[in-house]
């Protein structure tokens, strides 16, 4: 069925006024979003004088606006058009009175003319986008015009978008609360893709931060940040909206190169199994690591030629072995196994690079070799999240927090809803001593997801190191409560109550601890730390250098881990630090 969508054409020029697109010898010229709107006011009202208030009712409506706005968007209508200071072929002015648009025009069916130009070719898909409103962040108090100005960016983005190869703009959004929100209404509107942005007011500059969000799972897949000059607004309004859907139209044409290059088998089917495993990875339990695999075994299974779910499966491996759900001695042998197939599919795959990095880091402690991978990882695309997230855990093994924290900005930059880049941000502060900011950090992230175990283990231990030992308990009893089989918070618990002086309770929690080891593997690590609370420092040490044998991804921490400095004078410790790498500050 033909449309009735009508195209405008004029000498090499077309403009779709639904897409809202101007093409010159079917080249996307771009425009700003308001320059449409007066190109279009124009086209309706071709072949006459056009007075200036005439425009600036059809285009502004009711909003106050000063004529000079009308004048920023005949000027870059003019550059789009090629005209010059003394070549007016197309838009002509009337001195003291308006403008009007001159050349012959034809219309045309949009759905007609694709259909003679490409008569066999197939529909592109295009990925369903939801762009939030923009917030607008200031020290002041703000006016309605830089309330109307922080809409526009989203209105003209919403606009410039509809004309994209690549994204389809649903209905727009109404104002919510937040990010979170914004992902829930992406999910009930079934849309792949929500791009959320911020724009703050200076003086004399704007500055403007945007982020588009993997509806599924908060991922952030592009993003940037910039500066324009701020005196004029509309104008910036201008480049700021082209700056970025500039960005993201880069972004995805790359991605269609790379996946072009490296995933030339994949189907649908096992690329929908490789998003859901990282769904459930991202959990960060072992449930959902048993999960994880399970859908990434199905995509390899699906399209074995597919590197990405190789590179999935390294990581849950890498996680369970972690987190103390797998023996490292057999865990760690298979992630490197899958991430070292990753590469042989695609030898440019920074997640294989980012898993291979943190093995060599956590579990073989080659931490040049590993820092050299991390830093391929993130040359390679610096884009994603992870990379930066687990190169800062090995910064921090090496007294290097400074560096970790910057890392993990960077990281929460492009993933800024990641729970886990959250706790892990707590997680070196608890390294680097930082108590009250590390407290401060965990708490926002518990407000994010009160449900988040990991958030509240690490605040636990946060509490017991600034002396707030209830407060431990506490968070501790919460984290067990929601993973209740995890041997590092039962560890930690049974640690905690002993420093609070509630031996019986602590050794009720040893005594589960050792009931799991009964079922399932319990890094001696986690044995290490509960004795501590007890102040059994010799069965301590013993424990450790157990750990120490088995390539527990904890000893890589030794030297720096607040859990183990009541062990800093201990003889037997001293002489195990000797067993593990130095700090590299």
């Amino acid at each position: 069925m033909v449309t009735s969508r009508v195209l405008f054409e004029w000498g090499p020029f077309s403009l779709d006024p639904v897409k809202r697109l101007l093409m010159r010898h079917g080249h996307r010229v771009p425009v700003p979003p308001r320059a449409i709107d007066v190109l279009l006011a124009l086209l309706d009202r071709r072949g006459r004088a056009v007075d200036k208030d005439e425009l600036l009712s059809a285009v502004w409506g009711n909003d106050l606006v000063e004529e000079n706005n009308l004048s920023v968007s005949i000027s870059a209508l003019r550059k789009a058009l090629g005209e010059t200071t003394r070549d007016h072929r197309y838009i002509v002015t009337h001195p003291r009175r308006g403008y009007a648009f001159v050349a012959s025009v034809t219309e045309r069916l949009a759905d007609e003319r694709a259909m003679l130009e490409h008569p066999d070719a197939p529909a592109r898909h295009r990925s369903p986008v939801l762009v939030a409103p923009f917030e607008l962040l200031t020290d002041k108090a703000v006016g309605a015009a830089a309330d109307a100005f922080a809409r526009s960016i989203s209105d003209g983005l919403a606009a410039a978008l509809g004309s994209s190869q690549h994204l389809a703009v649903v209905t727009p959004l109404p104002p919510t609360r937040g990010k979170a929100d914004h992902l829930s209404i992406g999910r009930r509107m079934r849309t792949d893709y929500v791009l959320v942005g911020s724009v703050r007011l200076g003086p004399a500059r704007v500055r403007v931060m945007t982020r588009l969000l993997r509806t599924a799972d908060g991922t952030g897949v592009w993003g940037t940040s910039f500066e324009e000059l701020g005196e004029d607004l509309f104008s910036a309004e201008g480049r700021i909206v082209d700056r970025i859907g500039h960005g993201l139209a880069g972004h995805f044409e790359e991605e269609l190169h790379q996946r072009s290059a490296r995933r030339g088998a994949e189907n649908a089917e096992a690329h929908r199994d490789y998003v859901r495993g990282r769904y459930f990875w991202n959990k960060r339990t072992e449930e959902g690591l048993r999960k994880a695999i399970d859908h990434f075994e199905r995509a390899i299974h699906a399209d074995p030629g597919y590197a990405l779910p190789y590179a999935g499966l390294a990581d849950c491996f890498l996680l369970l072995s972690t987190y103390g759900a797998t023996s490292p001695r057999q865990g760690v042998p298979k992630a490197v196994r899958a991430a070292t197939r990753a590469l042989e599919i695609d030898d440019t795959l920074a997640e294989a690079y980012t898993s291979l990095a943190y093995a060599r880091f956590a579990y073989y402690w080659q931490w040049q070799e590993a820092e050299t991978y991390f830093r391929r990882a993130i040359q390679l695309s610096p884009d994603y999240g992870t990379g930066h997230h687990l190169y800062a855990d090995q910064l921090a093994a090496m007294g290097r927090f400074d560096e970790a924290v910057q890392s993990l900005h960077t990281a929460l930059a492009l993933e800024p809803l990641s729970l886990i880049i959250n706790t892990d941000l707590g997680w070196v502060l608890f390294h680097a001593r930082r108590w009250n900011d590390g407290v401060d950090q965990l708490k926002k992230t518990i407000e994010m997801d009160s449900g988040f175990a990991a958030a509240r283990w690490v605040l636990g231990l946060t509490w017991l190191h600034a002396g707030e030992s209830a407060k431990a308990v506490t968070e501790l009893d919460a984290a067990r409560a929601l993973a209740p089989h995890s041997p590092h918070i039962l560890g930690s618990l049974a640690y905690a109550l002993g420093v609070a002086a509630r031996p019986g309770h602590a050794k009720t929690v040893m005594r589960e601890l050792r009931e799991l080891g009964r079922r399932q593997y319990v890094s001696p690590y986690h044995y290490a730390v509960a004795q501590l609370g007890a102040g059994a420092h010799d069965a301590a040490v013993r424990e450790l250098r157990r750990a120490v044998g088995e390539r527990a991804h904890w000893a890589a921490y030794f030297r720096v881990t607040p859990t183990l400095d009541v062990l800093r004078e201990h003889s037997g410790f001293i002489r195990l630090l000797d067993l593990v790498p130095p700090l590299q500050t």
